[in-house]
């Protein structure tokens, strides 16, 4: 359910369908269609039976498993998150004891912890699960043509756990999950990338259906060896063009 004001968490039961709880919270900032602000993705985390939610305005939160408020973050006003296209929003994740979420992001100058905001990129946050406190904040290239709707995979590739997702840059890539740091990134599309990768053993595959980088083919499927490090522009195991997905 919605309004043009204010958006709210269900929470159902999978047998019937009733109602068990829900969590409203307002909608601020955004140019969302009305019939459309209610749209958030939601994480459940089977170790503490808490759920994240992230709302198309910025609004992130997390919720004990009765719908309590735990703690919450308005992602918009503190670090300039920008409204989600449409309503889609990006997909939160748990590991370990962090919560990431992703958006494009442009914020005010520099800043002491994380360094320049200044221009928009698709960054992630990665906060405390259990107190909502900021550990780390990392971005792809600056002023993407896309946002992204890309959910992220982690797992673990050559003994090294990873972050892999399709960025609004047009780039696969891979982020340290417990850090942020760079890993590796691939330059697969003009445009912004939403599948989802697959990761299989110490391989990365990805799809697209936008415009490749060279000729005139749209869309194309990509397999990376993601033991590798830095930019690997040409270093894809293969490809194939004209795969629409």
């Amino acid at each position: 359910e919605q309004t043009a004001e204010e958006a709210r968490d269900v929470h159902v039961a999978a047998d019937d369908g009733r109602t068990l709880w829900e969590h409203n919270f307002n909608v601020y900032l955004s140019d969302v269609p009305d019939t459309r602000v209610a749209w958030s993705s939601c994480v459940g985390d089977p170790e503490t039976g808490r759920v994240y939610a992230q709302g198309v305005c910025g609004y992130f939160c997390c919720l004990e498993s009765d719908g309590a408020l735990v703690w919450e973050r308005s992602l918009h006003e503190e670090f300039g998150l920008l409204s989600t296209f449409g309503g889609r929003t990006n997909m939160p994740l748990v590991f370990e004891d962090l919560v990431l979420t992703s958006a494009v992001v442009i914020g005010w100058g520099d800043t002491p912890e994380f360094g320049s905001l200044a221009k928009p990129a698709h960054r992630f946050m990665a906060f405390d699960k259990a107190k909502g406190e900021i550990r780390w904040l990392a971005g792809t290239n600056i002023s993407p043509y896309d946002t992204t709707y890309s959910t992220p995979t982690i797992a673990v590739i050559g003994g090294e756990q990873q972050l892999v997702f399709g960025s609004g840059d047009g780039h696969v890539w891979a982020l340290q999950p417990r850090t942020g740091e760079r890993i590796w990134n691939f330059p697969f599309s003009r445009r912004g990338l939403d599948a989802s990768p697959l990761v299989v053993g110490n391989r990365v595959y990805m799809t697209q259906n936008q415009e490749n980088l060279t000729g005139t083919a749209m869309g194309s499927v990509v397999a990376l060896d993601a033991t590798l490090r830095g930019d690997l522009t040409g270093k894809e195991i293969w490809r194939k063009y004209q795969v629409l997905a």
